[in-house]
């Protein structure tokens, strides 16, 4: 569902299969050990993250040390929107397009209002912190999320 609209993007048998990936990623993720979060960085990871999905270029990405311990307690939902987003990069170039248009539309409205931010599922925060960490580390991103 779209921010103020509708947009929804999971009707197709693409996305039929993305969640099938998505939800492994939930399952792998959450067979892993955890840590501790901190919430003062949202604004400027979804700023960060919004530039990517316009295409733009980021010279600096925002430093996340220990990515498990981000201010969110929802990190299976950033390794599930991370395999789910791989896959599709993969597999279904038209639903990863639909995917980037999608978090393109929402995660610009999020930095119009940011007191909207506390108020969105966790599927927000892992689409932001998803994508900053894809784009930095495109092939090593699984273990910067596993490792504590």
């Amino acid at each position: 569902m779209l921010l103020g609209g509708h947009l929804d993007i999971y009707t197709t048998y693409e996305s039929y299969l993305a969640t099938l990936v998505h939800e492994f990623g939930h399952i792998y993720y959450n067979s892993q050990p955890l840590s501790v979060p901190n919430k003062r960085a949202n604004l400027e990871y979804l700023k960060t993250a919004v530039n990517l999905f316009q295409e733009k270029t980021v010279e600096k990405f925002p430093e996340i040390k220990t990515y498990r311990s981000f201010a969110f307690e929802a990190w299976t939902e950033v390794f599930a929107f991370c395999t789910e987003y791989y896959a599709a990069s993969l597999f279904w170039p038209k639903f990863k397009k639909a995917l980037d248009n999608y978090w393109k539309v929402n995660l610009t409205k999020l930095t119009q209002n940011p007191s909207l931010l506390t108020s969105r599922t966790p599927h927000y925060l892992a689409a932001t912190i998803g994508k900053i960490l894809m784009s930095k580390h495109p092939s090593d991103w699984p273990q910067k999320i596993l490792q504590s």
